[in-house]
């Protein structure tokens, strides 16, 4: 496929995929519709920022005195309902097989290392034990009682990837079903699954766990997907998407292999491959990288009227005050109940919007934070046992003492410099790699 230098070029913060001549979704305007920009091949940086600001949420819920961050999986969840509505839009070829390669590798690596650690130091784990049938399920995504009435895998933080996993599979159905409608079709199984699960006195470890109303808040980012189009819609019909760039037609068309994702990971891609500027773009335990797209001029360069100034404000504000709501409800949140999707889940999908907005009105999003939302996934799971290492062997987090905020700062930079590796070997080396050798 190649892109056409007809279609003009802007800089907005998110990427996509080239249109293929699939039918679209009745609700969904055709290439026509989009022109002359079209919200399919934008680039949300913007997003991976937020992706980046979650992870750092989440390293905090584990370190005990701050444990602040829980809700960062509910607005993971949200991202990813959007991202999979978004990727699929137009390209479902080899849709399973990329997020496995994107998945497996670090998963299985971190759970295969988890069993290890139980085997040698077994005094570490309050609950987990080093059976064999628990490494199996583990490596299968087949949930089991770890202790307590427990369920989750060996590796404790591994169940949203559990969650994740399941979501794709429900999504792949609901693709193979009718393309069309495949947000409300994998919407509604969801929902079956949960309504059942909530119904049955005891219901089986299987259905209990995936039937978490949790897995709600996948549909809240199908909402907040169809929600940004609108948006970008709305204001491209009003002529306040940003005109093409005269240095867009110097620009070099993306080559065949940019377009088809593998050169991204490849360990010739240079300095400034971390991340590659040309295919910086929304990855998450949640989301699989897609080829790099068009490039959209930056937001400064529309007029500076007093929306466009105070439009970030606002989401800025909204971001604030959204994040300050959920610090202040985990106390007394139920992490199991249907509480969940509506105190954290609604407010995910307004801070996914508000990203999205000022990604629309920003020039561009924090480049270290961007870098952060690149290595999120693997900062997601590489940092539980770094904290509590340092929690338990050197420093005590059990209270805010000196002492324990310099364990802290401690605890973030081993994290990010251990996430950092992790992304490096086996995210764009090895899964790198296996899409050359599994995605032809």
């Amino acid at each position: 496929m190649k892109i056409e230098k007809k279609h003009p070029v802007n800089k907005m913060h998110s990427t996509s995929q080239i249109h293929s001549n699939k039918e679209m979704h009745p609700l969904e305007p055709t290439e026509s519709d989009t022109a002359p920009s079209d919200f399919h091949r934008q680039r949300f940086d913007s997003i991976q920022a937020l992706r980046g600001v979650t992870a750092l949420f989440i390293v905090l819920e584990h370190i005990r005195f701050l444990n602040c961050g829980a809700f960062g999986v509910d607005i993971f969840f949200c991202i990813s309902g959007f991202m999979i509505m978004f990727s699929t839009h137009s390209d479902t070829r080899y849709f399973l097989r990329k997020r496995l390669i994107r998945i497996l590798p670090l998963y299985y690596l971190m759970t295969l290392g988890t069993f290890l650690l139980l085997l040698l130091f077994p005094g570490m784990f309050e609950q987990s034990r080093a059976e064999p049938v628990f490494l199996v399920k583990s490596l299968l995504f087949l949930p089991f009682d770890i202790g307590g009435g427990v369920l989750q895998p060996l590796m404790r933080i591994g169940w949203t990837v559990n969650c994740e996993i399941f979501f794709y599979i429900v999504f792949l159905a609901a693709m193979k079903i009718n393309h069309k409608y495949r947000g409300l079709i994998c919407g509604v199984i969801l929902l079956a699954v949960v309504g059942i699960a909530g119904l049955l006195p005891s219901p089986p470890a299987f259905l209990s766990f995936y039937g978490n109303p949790v897995m709600l808040e996948f549909i809240l980012g199908f909402a907040a997907y169809y929600a940004a189009w609108a948006l970008y819609r709305h204001r491209q019909a009003s002529g306040r998407i940003p005109p093409q760039c005269p240095e867009a037609e110097s620009r070099k068309t993306p080559s065949a292999a940019q377009l088809n994702g593998p050169s991204r990971f490849s360990p010739a891609a240079g300095p400034d491959s971390f991340p590659n500027r040309a295919a910086n773009h929304a990855r998450h335990v949640s989301s699989i990288p897609e080829p790099a797209s068009t490039v959209l001029e930056p937001a400064a360069n529309l007029p500076r009227t007093a929306s466009n100034i105070a439009r970030p404000a606002v989401c800025l504000l909204g971001l604030v005050v959204c994040f300050t709501g959920l610090i202040l409800t985990k106390p007394s949140i139920n992490i199991l109940g249907f509480r969940r999707p509506l105190v954290w889940g609604l407010p995910a999908l307004f801070i996914v919007l508000c990203a999205f907005v000022l990604g629309l009105n920003s020039k561009s999003a924090p480049a270290p934070l961007v870098r952060l939302g690149n290595i999120s996934f693997s900062l997601y799971l590489v940092h539980y046992y770094p904290v509590m290492l340092l929690d338990r062997a050197v420093f005590d987090f059990s209270s805010p003492t000196p002492y324990a905020l310099l364990g802290a700062a401690a605890a973030l930079i081993l994290s990010i410099t251990l996430a950092i590796i992790s992304y490096l070997l086996i995210e764009k080396r090895f899964s790198g790699w296996l899409r050359r050798r599994l995605l032809r």
